[in-house]
Order: C-alpha cells, then sequence, then structure tokens
C-alpha cells in the first residue's frame, strides 16, 4: 500500500489571477479550493488548477480518455479529535481519540498529525482536532513543499527520473503472465499500455493507484493540502521536513530491482482497494495504529521489507530529529506527515516515548 503514504502530486492547468478573497475554512475542501480558484492570488499560482489540487475535478485524462504523460503527472501524487491539551499557556478542548499527538516535554510541545494525502469529498469537514492544533499552533510543518510539487518546472523533472531511457519499458522486467495482467488492468481502465511502457514501477505503481482512486471518487484534497492553503491564506511560516527531489527519488527508486513482483502485488492491491480505504479510514479517524499497521503496513512490509525501510523507516529516523529540535523552541510547531510514520514499533510515536517525550493522543 504505497499509495497511504507517498505525497507525489504534481498539479498544473489554468491559474487564477484575481485577488483572493477572506476564506472560511469552517466549509469543505472543495468549497475552499473553489473560492481560491476563483479568487486566487499570486502566492498561489500553480495550485489553481481546470480540476482541484488532489482533486476530483482534475483532469486526469486527455483527449478520447487517454491519459497523457504530463496529465498524469499533473495528478499525481498517501481528523482528528482532540483528548486534552494543555500547557502553561493554553488549553486545547477535548475530543474522541483521534490521529493528531501531543509530544511534550519541559514545558514545551509540538502536534503530529498523521494525514491521508487523498480524500473523498464525504471526508470533509475534518474532525475538529486538526483545527483545533492549527489553531494553537504558530508554525506548519509539511512532508515537503507541495508549492514546488506543483510547479511546473518539476514535470519534467519527474518524467526525466521516473521514465526509463532508451528502448527499455516496464515489459523488460516483467513476466509474462505479470505483462498480461498488467495490459489487461489497463484495457479495463481505456488506457493504452503503450501510454504506460515507459514508466518504472515506481511511478508505474503510484499511477495505477492514483487512476482507480479517482474512478472511486476518492482523489479529492488531502489533510496536507487543506492546511497548506490555510497557512498560506493566513500567511503563516511553512517549513518541510524534506526536499521535494527526495520524494521524486523516492518514486523513482521504488521497485527497482523487483518489478515483477511489484506490479503484480500493486495488481492485486488495487483488487481490494476500496474495502481497505474505507476500513484505513475508519481506523485513521479514530487513531487506532494497531488497525492501521495490520491493514497498511504488514502486507506491504512482509513483502518488501527494503522499500517499506527506505521509504517509512529510513525517513522516520532522519524526521526525529528535527522534531527534537522543534521541542527546544517556544513555538508550537503542527507538523503534518503521512499517518503510517506514526504507527507500529519503527514509528515515530514510538520512538520519541522511547526517548523520554511524553506522547498524547488528543
Amino acid at each position: 500500500m504505497v499509495w497511504n503514504d507517498m505525497n507525489e502530486i504534481i498539479i498544473s492547468g489554468i491559474i487564477a489571477q484575481k485577488q483572493m478573497r477572506e476564506i472560511d475554512y469552517k466549509s469543505d475542501a472543495f468549497r475552499m479550493r473553489r473560492l481560491l480558484c476563483r479568487n486566487g492570488s499570486n502566492r498561489m499560482r500553480g495550485t489553481c488548477t481546470s480540476g482541484s489540487v488532489y482533486g476530483v475535478e482534475s483532469r486526469y485524462f486527455c483527449h478520447n480518455n487517454f491519459m497523457t504523460e504530463k496529465g498524469i503527472i499533473m495528478k499525481m501524487k498517501n481528523t482528528v479529535f482532540v483528548f486534552l491539551l494543555s500547557c502553561i499557556i493554553f488549553t486545547v478542548p477535548a475530543f474522541a481519540e483521534s490521529p493528531v499527538w501531543r509530544i511534550s516535554k519541559n514545558g514545551n510541545q509540538v502536534f503530529l498529525g498523521g494525514t491521508l494525502h487523498v480524500l473523498s469529498r464525504a471526508d470533509f469537514p475534518l474532525p475538529a482536532a486538526f483545527d483545533a492544533a492549527f489553531d494553537h499552533s504558530s508554525l506548519l510543518v509539511l512532508e515537503t513543499d507541495i508549492q514546488k510539487l506543483q510547479a511546473p518546472a518539476f514535470q519534467e523533472v519527474i518524467l526525466q527520473q521516473t521514465r526509463y531511457p532508451g528502448e527499455e519499458s516496464i515489459a523488460d522486467f516483467l513476466k509474462p503472465d505479470t505483462l498480461q495482467a498488467l495490459k489487461d488492468h489497463l484495457a479495463s481502465r481505456a488506457i493504452p499500455f503503450e501510454r504506460m511502457q515507459k514508466f518504472k514501477p515506481g511511478m508505474l505503481s503510484v499511477v495505477l493507484t492514483m487512476v482507480e482512486l479517482q474512478r472511486l471518487g476518492q482523489a479529492g484534497t488531502g489533510v496536507d493540502e487543506f492546511y497548506n492553503l490555510k497557512a498560506l491564506n493566513e500567511d503563516r511560516e511553512i517549513k518541510y521536513l524534506e526536499a521535494v527531489s527526495d520524494q521524486i527519488s523516492f518514486i523513482a527508486e521504488m521497485g527497482e530491482g523487483n518489478e515483477n513482483e511489484f506490479i503484480k502485488f500493486t495488481l492485486a492491491d488495487l483488487e481490494d482497494i476500496a474495502e481497505n480505504l474505507q476500513s484505513l479510514k475508519t481506523a485513521w479517524k479514530t487513531g487506532d495504529n494497531d488497525q492501521m499497521q495490520k491493514i497498511a503496513v504488514t502486507p506491504w512490509k512482509g513483502r518488501f521489507p527494503e522499500i517499506y525501510h527506505s521509504l517509512v523507516v529510513e525517513r522516520n529516523n532522519q524526521w526525529i530529529p528535527q522534531i527534537e529540535a522543534m521541542m527546544k523552541t517556544e513555538e508550537v510547531e503542527l507538523v503534518l506527515f503521512g499517518m503510517l510514520h506514526l504507527v507500529g514499533e519503527e514509528g515515530i510515536l514510538s520512538q520519541l516515548k522511547k526517548r523520554g517525550y511524553k506522547v498524547e493522543n488528543i
């Protein structure tokens, strides 16, 4: 379930040119997107499109419903109620359990929010704890710079890094039965194999997943993008855990050396994506990390331990020192990243507990 974690979505299209008005963020993200795109300011360039960010309206298909390479890149790209947060300066109201956590030590604190990068219209408005944590923080920290990911310049960069050079194609790395299964799946979605064959396994997996999520109406604005836009509108400072180039590299390298099994696993995963996604959302909304691990982590980790280690564990280890540095400042940060980074013994919550931090679900 690579789709649960990654945040690699590139958007382009028609950029709104009018002044941005005050936005009611209590409404759902789709209304927010419409307001932003209708009244966009220069700082929103690259985010307002003919569709919506991560959106069900985005132009995934070109004429005759055939996907173009840039069309794919433009669209791509893995709720909380508050328990009770109190510190010297403020008190956050209590809610049910959620995927938002308060990390505290020596009078300082940071909020960590586990996110889904794509959601459906029915998932909005988001549960109240996200807003509570946002309102009681002064700085937003995201996995990477979403604005840069949406810049047209990165479309060519992604294509260069995620496509096979020369005459190579994915067909060169798949067994006959897997290749036929891939062709059959693409045909069932009215997508010519020729449009997809140059993509390396990681990119191909993400594309197949995003197509399926869009078909199910589940490829709308995610938590990260919602709060990125909200922070931009409020002129709030935004920082990032890793460079855009890092996220591109993750896709480019994912599945290399194990292409056949990786694509075979992806195709099998897509068969149950609707059921698994619903179960995952239920666990996510209630902060049920054990269930999230069972649904999304265990199968993936068992089949592809090296990918899991590079995509989740290594990044967790790189982010923890940054979170610890935040704990030494007077600012209160809200840090948002894919929910799978929170769960399990190798997850960020477990590691912070071992380092002596107080971890509370809010």
